[in-house]
């Protein structure tokens, strides 16, 4: 499960960062655009490739967090349940060694 998470989480910094790779050329062409005197179609460029990097890295970011959290939150109901029912079970054999009452006196 861990280690699922955290192939999940390094394939998605890979994807982020393997996107804004492909975006930076775009901003190279824009800063091109601008030192040839085509200011407004460089820096539309520029604007368009840094957008959509942030807005890739956000979103990817904002899954893979929401998907950890909610990996968290099983783990954590899953370990909850795990010692509660050591403890069940713990009292019932106190109560069967008659070392306990059922009521817990």
């Amino acid at each position: 499960m861990v280690g699922e998470r955290i192939k999940r989480n390094v394939d998605a910094a890979v994807d982020i960062a393997t996107n804004s790779l492909d975006k930076s050329a775009g901003i190279v062409k824009g800063a091109g655009e601008i030192l040839k005197g085509n200011v407004a179609d460089g820096l539309g460029e520029i604007a368009k490739n840094s957008t959509d990097i942030a807005t890739h890295a956000s979103k990817t970011g904002f899954k893979i967090a929401t998907q950890n959290v909610a990996d968290a939150h099983r783990d954590t109901a899953a370990a909850a349940e795990t010692a509660a029912d050591r403890l069940d079970e713990r009292r019932r054999r106190k109560e069967q060694a008659g070392l306990e009452s059922p009521s817990g006196e």
